[in-house]
Parts: structure tokens; sequence; C-alpha cells
């Protein structure tokens, strides 16, 4: 089963549910950038509400740039980052198992000149600290110029994969093109991820936040946690 997704920034639990359905990750990093998305900003939790974290990006060509080639303004901004999570969670309960770990990437985000490449280390940071282990492609590593859905299923057909799996937000527009992954006899799948309560550092939940809330309220038991909120339906018309 294949899963094709866009590198976010410090994604929610959610993201972390498609990678550990999958056979074969492919992040898509050669599609047009969106200031609007979470390809540059994720939230965290600050005073019991939630707080965006976002990536100074450089404005110039925004508007046809591809997600791989956006370039970051201050590469000490994660420096920034750090020391508001540090501030927010430092009293979590299993904080101190897990900040050191995105301390030490740092050094490494702060040599990092593009936004994909800075999204997909701190991705493969938190894969390794869930101990979920896939394989894991960019999509410009095969060099398709196709767009859209046709995009998709050639980058599907390229893997040799016959099951694609997806997200909830994309059921309405690949129910509308589901004929077109027939017809390459593709099966499409639907991950479901519902954002379960669990102990916050605040009293009243908030969901949709990022996995570091997660991590740093629940620790060990954040794998299983992803796995209790996921389900799958299969896409049929």
């Amino acid at each position: 089963m294949i899963v094709i997704s866009q590198p976010t920034y410090l994604p929610w639990p959610g993201y972390f549910s498609l990678i550990r359905q999958s056979d074969h990750f492919i992040f898509l990093d050669d599609v047009q950038f969106d200031s609007r998305s979470w390809q540059q900003r994720n939230k965290i939790l600050v005073n019991g509400k939630y707080f965006y974290l976002t990536i100074p990006i450089k404005k110039k060509g925004l508007k046809s740039q591809l997600i791989k080639n956006c370039e970051i303004q201050d590469n000490k901004f994660f420096r920034n980052h750090l020391k508001t999570i540090k501030h927010n969670y430092s009293k979590a309960k299993y904080f101190d198992d897990f900040f050191f770990e995105f301390e030490k990437l740092n050094a490494h985000i702060e040599n990092q000149k593009k936004l994909s490449d800075v999204n997909i280390l701190i991705i493969k940071k938190i894969l390794k600290i869930l101990k979920i282990k896939k394989k894991i492609t960019k999509s410009s590593d095969f060099n398709t110029q196709s767009k859209k859905t046709e995009k998709l299923i050639n980058l599907i057909t390229i893997s040799k994969e016959k099951v694609y799996l997806s997200n909830t937000g994309a059921k309405k527009y690949l129910y509308e093109d589901l004929d077109k992954f027939n017809k390459k006899k593709i099966k499409v799948k639907i991950l479901n991820f519902e954002n379960k309560p669990y102990k916050q550092l605040n009293s009243n939940f908030v969901s949709n936040l990022s996995i570091l809330d997660l991590l740093f309220n629940l620790g060990e038991k954040s794998l299983d946690y992803i796995d209790n909120c996921t389900s799958i339906e299969t896409l049929s018309q």
C-alpha cells in the first residue's frame, strides 16, 4: 500500500498514521507551494489554546514555486521554536524523554536552505522516535511531469503498487476520479483518523495539534494511541 503526501512541518498524529499504514511513503515535493497550508506551519498548545509555529519563507517567486524549491528566510527559526516549545511543554510528563531529540536537530536544520528538506528531516526524526520503519522516497526523484490525479497514478504505477491510501480530506476528489484509478487497476482506500481526547496540560482537550503535543503527553504510548484512532475504508462507486 502506497501513500503520497506533501512534507509538512511538525505534522499532526494523523500524518504518521498514514505512514504507519503504508508500505511505501512518497513525499510529494514537486507540486505548487501553498502559503496557507501546513507545509510551513503547525499548531502547539499555548495557554490552553492552539498557537501556530511558522517557518519564515522567502516570498520572491512564491506564487510559482514548487515545494522542493521553497527557501527559508531565517535559518535560526527552529531555535526560537524550540524555546517556545520548551516554555509551554516543560511540565509535560514525557517532555524530558523527547525534547533533547529535537534539540539535536537544530544544528542540522540551521544548515538547511529548503523548506522541504527541513520538514523531511523532522518527520524522519519523529518516525525514528515512534519506531516506524518504512520505504520512503520523494516524488521529485521520479521526475513525473503530469499533474493532480494523473501524477498520483503515475507515481503509483512506477512504484508498482496496487493500493493507494489517502486521507479523508481527499475523499471527494478521489471519488470523482475513481474511474481513472480503476482503469489502472489501482484500489483506493481512505484513512479516517479520529483525534480522540488524551490527557494534555490543560483540562479542555484541544484537537489536531502537532504530534509534539502527543509525544510530550503520552510518550511511548503515542503509537498505540495513533493505531487506536485509525480506521480505513475502501472507496467504491
